[in-house]
């Protein structure tokens, strides 16, 4: 009876055993029904995109990434109702994301092999003033820059302005066409549209801005034709500073040459005084301040760069001998307080009647930029007349404006005060009356950025246009400025006429 129990209680475990594991089964059977029906769900979410994306990526993709999307796309295809598909699609995204890691090395930065990572960086420089990062291409296109430069007798800080200019432009890339952002250092199929249609993609212009320093409208096609003239493609670094040497609109050359031969006070001087002569871009003054941030960004990294002479060669080659003619720099830098040596100056710029042109202008500024420290220094010594930046006298907008009638009028005097009352002053101390209106050889007085407001020169007046001479204090030395006389007489600009009072050329007084 025993046995017989024993044996009953063994079937019934027996059977309870079969029981459970067949529940067990069965839920993980709908567990794992679940489970594949979420998976194919997503799998189809995720794979759907990009089969439906797959014939308009293929092409571009396999150009840029170096990636055949063709042969991927089939595998993804036929293993999109498993957990194959989710494999596939990974591998798929693995496969784009290291051609990317690959392309974005050759454009945007280094990769580092050894540890298979790449570093990028930001495609411009400048923006987050010193210290910015650059990434590797824009390096190794400023240091040609640099080499060229150099070679051609231009000081660091000049080049530094200059540098610190194309960071905003183009981010140093000669490449660069305006509004096209996807195609760093390369001419992609947006850029050679763009250049089929002679650049004329924006609105308002009748040819963008291309290349270093964005030429455009007119000097875009100026561009295009001395490098196709030379033998030479536009987007290089070569064909662009060759251009601007003998190539361009003869003042912007004539801007060009004169910073190989004159040096600026510091890099942040460079900067501004290329902007305004050169570039003259619409930014205004924060943006122009982040201009010379770049140029003393370019000026520390510089330090330790020595000119590379077998990079030059190809400029030369369209060029020829035009730099030998130039002469070799006026002065030399120091640190960032050094001025020009005047030697052999015998007075310099004379002013003609009737006002001057834009280089003309240029000469006069660039004068006082070499020699207005002595100068005021010898007639008020370091610590009179207008305040000084430091130990410079010339980074300061009065003292430009007591340099001009120092030297060409016949007010020998200080005119005491702000930027603000230097017209009045002249004009109470020589019995004059102000004026509304600009015309050439006219001190001025306006409002500023402070209280103390702003002093300049009218050198040229041509319709509206006004060609103003000015410097600003412990923010940069002197400078070429094009502006609206309706615009300054609307915005409260006085004006005092020095025109009878302007000495003959051989009475100019020198430093």
């Amino acid at each position: 009876m025993a046995v017989v129990m024993l044996m009953a209680l063994l079937n019934w475990l027996k059977s309870m055993f079969f029981a459970l594991m067949a529940i067990t089964v069965n839920v993980a059977s709908l567990v794992w029904t679940l489970v594949m029906g979420v998976v194919k769900a997503a799998a189809g979410v995720i794979v759907a995109p990009f089969m439906a994306l797959g014939s308009v990526l293929s092409s571009t993709l396999g150009t840029v990434l170096g990636v055949s999307v063709a042969a991927t796309a089939a595998p993804v295809a036929a293993a999109v109702t498993g957990v194959v598909a989710t494999g596939a699609t990974v591998t798929l995204m693995a496969t784009i994301v290291t051609g990317v890691i690959d392309n974005t090395a050759l454009t945007d930065g280094t990769r580092d092999s050894a540890h298979d990572a790449c570093t990028v960086a930001a495609p411009r420089t400048g923006d987050s003033g010193p210290g910015a990062v650059v990434t590797a291409n824009t390096e190794a296109n400023a240091k040609i820059v640099f080499s060229v430069l150099k070679s051609w007798g231009m000081s660091e800080a000049n080049i530094a302005g200059i540098l610190g200019n194309w960071s905003r432009e183009s981010g140093v890339d000669p490449t660069s066409v305006e509004s096209i952002f996807s195609e760093p250092y390369r001419i992609g199929p947006l850029k050679k549209a763009a250049w089929t249609g002679n650049f004329t993609q924006i609105p308002g212009q009748s040819h963008g801005g291309i290349g270093l320093g964005q030429w455009s409208n007119g000097r875009t096609m100026m561009l295009l034709d001395y490098a196709k003239a030379n033998n030479a493609a536009w987007y290089t670094i070569e064909a662009q500073l060759a251009f601007m040497l003998q190539g361009d609109d003869p003042a912007d050359v004539a801007v060009f040459k004169n910073m190989l031969t004159v040096p600026q006070a510091s890099p942040s001087a460079a900067a501004y005084h290329f902007h305004s002569a050169w570039e003259r871009s619409a930014d205004g003054a924060s943006r122009t301040a982040l201009r010379a941030e770049a140029a003393e960004m370019w000026f520390g990294k510089m330090s330790g760069w020595k000119a590379d002479h077998s990079v030059t060669g190809g400029v030369q080659d369209i060029v020829g001998d035009v730099v030998g003619s130039l002469g070799t720099t006026t002065g030399t830098m120091t640190g960032h307080c050094a001025r020009g040596d005047t030697n052999g100056d015998a007075g310099g710029v004379a002013p003609k009647n009737g006002g001057m042109t834009r280089t003309e202008a240029q000469e006069l500024v660039d004068l006082f930029n070499r020699e207005g420290d002595k100068f005021l220094d010898e007639r008020y010594g370091e610590a009179g007349g207008p305040g000084s930046c430091g130990d410079n006298h010339a980074e300061n907008c009065v003292s430009f404006s007591t340099y001009f009638v120092n030297k060409y009028t016949t007010f020998q005097t200080y005119p005491q005060g702000d930027g603000i009352r230097t017209a009045y002053t002249i004009a109470q101390q020589t019995g004059k009356q102000v004026t509304t209106t600009p015309t050439p050889y006219a001190i001025g007085s306006g409002p500023g950025s402070g209280p103390a407001g702003h002093t300049l020169v009218v050198l040229g007046v041509q319709g509206d246009t006004v060609i103003v001479g000015e410097a600003g204090y412990c923010a940069f030395m002197g400078r070429v400025r094009l502006a609206s006389g309706s615009e300054m007489t609307a915005a409260g600009w006085r004006f005092v006429d020095m025109t009878d009072l302007m000495l003959p050329a051989d009475k100019i007084k020198k430093s």
